[in-house]
Parts: C-alpha cells; structure tokens; sequence
C-alpha cells in the first residue's frame, strides 16, 4: 500500500472513527446551540421534539422580559419513582445504616460541646479521635457528616416518601439547633477539622431540609451559622488539595437561588 493510499485510508477512518476530542469538541458545539434550535420551533414542535424540556419563564423573566428562557429543569425528586432492584436494594441498606445509628449518638459531640445533657455512645473512629495518638485524625472531629446525613435523610425521604426517614431528619436538626451557641457557633467540637468543609456540608443539609423537606425553620438556623461564618472561617485564597474545595460556594448559592438572602450570597462570593 502506497503512502497516498495510506494517507487516505487514515483520513477515512478518522471521519467514520472521531477522535474524543473531536467528540467532545462537536458535543460541546451541539449543546451550545440547541437553545437557538429550540428557540425557533413553534410551542407545539418544541414540545414533541423535545419532551423532557419546558419553556418556562421565571417570574423575574416574566416581569422584566430581559432574563433567558428556563429549557430544562431537574425532577426536584418528585419526578422518579425507586421501583424493586439494585437501586432499591442500595436505598434499603442505606436506610437500614441510618436507623442503626442512634439520634443521641449522633447529637452526643455537639451536646456536650455546648455544655448539655448528652446521653448516647461515642461514635468512635474520626468522631472521637485515636488517645493513643496513632493516626492523623487521631484529635477527633474529622470531616465530620453531619450535614451530610441531614441532606441524605432530606433526599431519600423526598423520593420515596419515607415519613419515619424525614421525621428522623427533622428530629436531628432540631435537637442540634438547641447545641448552637449564641454567637452562631455549631461545630462537633472545639477543633473541628476542616472547618470550611463542615460548614458548606452542613448548610447543604440546612437547605435539603427546607427544600425538600419543607421546613422553614432551617432557614434561621442557615442565618445563624453563616452570620458566624462570615467573620470566622479563613478567607484567605489559597491551594486546597485535601477537601472538596470546589464545593464551598456551589450549596450556598442554592441557599441564594431559594430565599434571595443577600448574605448567602455575599458569603459565596469570597
């Protein structure tokens, strides 16, 4: 096979065999257009060729005419339903470990934090930190997930329609609300590791419960911490390899983009 013919034969399977960038590059196009696609078909052609897209307005965009049209929306959880396989299975064991575990147990760091009755075993592990000295999370109070549970039991109860799951996050949240001090503090301890991490973890919990659970009383225990945030946590710009950085901003702006509270969002943005 001569040069030319192999130049060709390259050219031919590189047309009918992209590469992934240039996969990735017309895939990135198509997406950049497909709000203009969408633009110029009728209310009736848009809906039948694009049946998972709405073309609702926000109030906002209604009343001034300038803000862009809303193309797509998530389900919000209420959408989808967890019918009987894997991911069922997955959502039974889950549910399974969070009943496991003990409201006082969970609560027993804070409680005694601040200074309350605080019956309950220690969680152990990162929670209670190693006497011996034996590991680095051996001070305690490491990445503590709290919040996490918070939005978790929020979530799975929005989807399923689990009350007792709901109930139990409702339950934690208030009986952690009474732990918070007067100036707004609410960490574990007195040396939470990671400080920023378990604040943005735990708003995101605060937001899922308003969210998803309703609950509109998390909405002053959001300001409380926050009004602590802002003067507290390091804002000092720097590297961060060993947290999830990229999601300091991402659960307050969602508290912005709910209440509209100017102090969400001024806190996002440093």
């Amino acid at each position: 096979m001569g040069k030319s013919d192999r130049t060709s034969l390259a050219t031919s399977e590189a047309r009918s065999h992209p590469t992934r960038r240039a996969f990735v590059k017309k895939a990135l196009l198509s997406a950049a257009m497909m709000p203009h696609a969408v633009q110029t078909l009728g209310a009736a052609d848009s809906a039948k060729a694009l049946p998972h897209f709405s073309a609702s307005q926000t109030p906002a965009a209604q009343q001034s005419g300038s803000q862009p049209r809303i193309f797509m929306e998530p389900f919000n959880y209420e959408g989808v339903r967890l019918l009987d396989g894997r991911m069922k299975s997955q959502y039974t064991a889950a549910r399974d470990y969070f009943f496991g575990i003990n409201n006082d147990d969970m609560l027993k760091g804070f409680r005694m934090r601040a200074g309350l009755s605080a019956p309950g075993n220690d969680l152990g592990g990162w929670y209670s930190g190693d006497p011996r000295a034996r590991y680095w999370w051996s001070a305690g109070d490491t990445f503590n997930v709290f919040g996490q549970w918070l939005s978790g039991m929020a979530r799975m109860s929005k989807a399923t329609g689990d009350e007792a799951m709901g109930a139990k996050a409702v339950h934690l949240m208030i009986e952690w609300a009474r732990a918070i001090d007067s100036d707004g503090y609410f960490y574990y301890s007195r040396r939470p590791s990671h400080p920023h991490y378990t604040y943005e973890k735990t708003v995101c919990g605060l937001v899922d419960l308003y969210e998803f659970s309703g609950r509109k009383d998390a909405l002053p225990l959001l300001e409380k911490i926050t009004d602590w945030a802002i003067p507290s946590l390091d804002r000092e710009r720097k590297p961060d390899t060993g947290t999830e950085w990229y999601t300091l901003s991402e659960n307050l702006y969602r508290a912005y983009q709910l209440t509209d509270r100017k102090r969400t969002r001024l806190n996002s943005s440093h």
